[in-house]
Parts: C-alpha cells; structure tokens; sequence
C-alpha cells in the first residue's frame, strides 16, 4: 500500500509535467495561426498565465476541505504560492519589457530605459502591466511575510491579488480593442482558473486518502460551476469576436479556437467519466493518495495545453 507521504517530495516535479504541454499548447496556437503567428512576448505570456492559474488555486484550494482541517491545507499551500508568485512576477516582468519593445518596434535588446517607462505610464496597456505587476508583488510579500511570520491567518489577500492580476492580463492583449467582450472574457478566465487551477493546487496539497476524499467531491462541485460559466462565456465572446463562422478556419484566431474547442470538449468528456468514477471512489476511500495524484497531474497536463492555446488567443486578431 502507498503510504501518505510517499509522493510528497516529487509532487512538484509530478505537476513539472504541465509546464512542457502549455508551450506545445501554444506551438500548437503559432502553426495554426500562421501567417498571423503571435509575438515572441507570448511566450512569456504563457509563463505568466499558468502561474496565475495556479496561485488562485493555491490562494483558494484550503476552502475545499473541512472548516477545521483548512489551517493544515493553507499551511502548504503557502511555500507553493511563495515559488508561484515569484515565477509570476518575473513573467510579468519580463512580459511587460517584451510589450514595451514590441511597442515601440525595436528589439528586446534594444528598448532603453526612457522608451519602457513612457510605455509603463504613458501607454493603457503598460499601466494595466503595472497593476498586475503590483498585484503580483504583494501577493508575493504577503505569503513571504506569513510564511517567515509563522502567522496562520487566512489567504484573502492573496486570492485578491491573484485573482486581479490575473483578470487584468488579458486587457493587455487584444482584450483591449474588444470592449463589447470583456466581461464575458474576464469570466472566461476567472472560471478557467478556478477549474484548472484548484486540480493543480490540490495535487501540490491534498497528500491523503482522506483528504481527497473530503476535497475532490467539493471541487468537482466548483468545477461544474466553472465549466458551465466557462462554455457560456467563451460562446458569447467567440461570437462577439469572430465575423461569421467561416472566420473559425479563414482566420488564425478561429483556427485556435477550433483547437480549443475540441480539447475542452475531450476535457469535459474525461471530466464526466472521472465524476462517475474517480471521484465517486474517492469519497468513499477506495482510491488511494497516490493514484488520485496522478489523475490530477494528467487532466492538468492536458489543462495546460488549453492554456497555451488561450495565451496565443490573447495577441492573435
């Protein structure tokens, strides 16, 4: 029998396994929109996606488990959001340097000091860069101080944060040119985070039988919400976007889309079966700790890919 906290030390590097299918996501996303291919900074992007994906999961996974139980989930969960937030913020960093000099229409290596900060304070999209960035930082300090602290409080001011930076990134894409659409799209992101993000959380997380079993039943609960707000917010924003259905293959934008599309639909697919079988076993403790970890880690992987994707969508018009 696997024993609670045989997989502990290499959860991370289990989770590790999403990071390679978001950039075949997105180099999925550059074949499909060529010759409208998106930027170099996109890259970056889809760094900074996933982190935030993940930290909102982190920030937010504790509220899964029992009311007594959440200080020993929200324990772990803080050295994971400390590693996240600072891989967000040096993503976000880098994104906004790559922005400023795709803006500007010089090289990354060439953008001087004076060219960034008038795009940081003078461009929308560089002050919106500058709240995420913000956002990013004190998500980070406020982790860092608890952790350092020892202060067992509530992860509020983390899930804000997060949950800001996050809605805000996208208004740097072409979220920008599309006001009609931003609230559906801001939906269609916060209800992708809550769905990916709290699986990836909790396979950082949940290291017992019984804690899968009191967690994964509540999360496929949120996950049905989320999915639900996802498809019908990503309908209306599709349809506010595109020109008629003949732009899903005449376009770069609608070609990603497709593909989006038909890896959500096998998502929701294997999500059904898993809420008929995995999630019922769960709960009455008949899967064990291990086997639930690697189901985690293989529905986020492939998470991961619709993320690469949806960060290509962001800055292909």
């Amino acid at each position: 029998m696997t024993r609670v906290g045989t997989a502990g030390p290499n959860r991370q590097l289990w989770l590790a396994a999403a990071v390679p299918t978001a950039f075949a996501g997105f180099g999925l996303a550059w074949l499909l929109a060529r010759p409208d291919t998106p930027p170099p900074s996109s890259l970056l992007r889809v760094v900074a996606d996933c982190a935030g994906v993940l930290a909102v999961g982190l920030a937010c996974v504790n509220r899964l488990d029992d009311p007594r139980r959440r200080a020993e989930l929200r324990n772990r969960a803080r050295l994971p959001l400390i590693g996240t937030g600072a891989v967000w913020l040096l993503a976000v960093l880098g994104l906004a340097v790559g922005l400023a000099a795709e803006s500007a229409g010089v090289g990354y290596g060439r953008l001087d000091l004076g060219t960034l900060g008038s795009y940081l304070t003078q461009i929308s999209t560089g002050r919106l860069m500058l709240l995420v960035a913000a956002s990013v930082a004190v998500l980070l300090v406020s982790s860092a101080a608890a952790r350092i602290g020892g202060t067992d409080r509530p992860l509020t001011v983390e899930l804000v944060c997060a949950a800001l930076a996050l809605v805000v990134l996208p208004l740097t894409g072409h979220l920008s040119q599309r006001a009609p659409g931003a609230v559906f799209a801001l939906a269609h992101t916060l209800s992708a985070a809550l769905w990916c993000g709290l699986l990836a959380a909790m396979a950082l997380t949940v290291r017992s039988r019984g804690a899968w079993a009191r967690t994964l039943p509540r999360y496929s609960a949120v996950a049905l919400w989320s999915v639900a707000v996802l498809v019908v917010s990503g309908v209306v924003d599709a349809a506010l976007q595109l020109d008629g259905f003949g732009a899903l293959v005449a376009t770069g934008y609608g070609r990603i889309l497709v593909a989006k599309t038909v890896i959500l639909v096998g998502l929701l697919g294997a999500g059904w079966r898993f809420r008929r079988g995995w999630v019922e076993q769960a709960a009455a403790h008949r899967t064990s700790s291990a086997l639930s970890l690697r189901r985690a880690v293989a529905e986020v992987a492939v998470m991961a890919v619709v993320l690469g994707l949806a960060a290509a969508l962001a800055t292909v018009g």
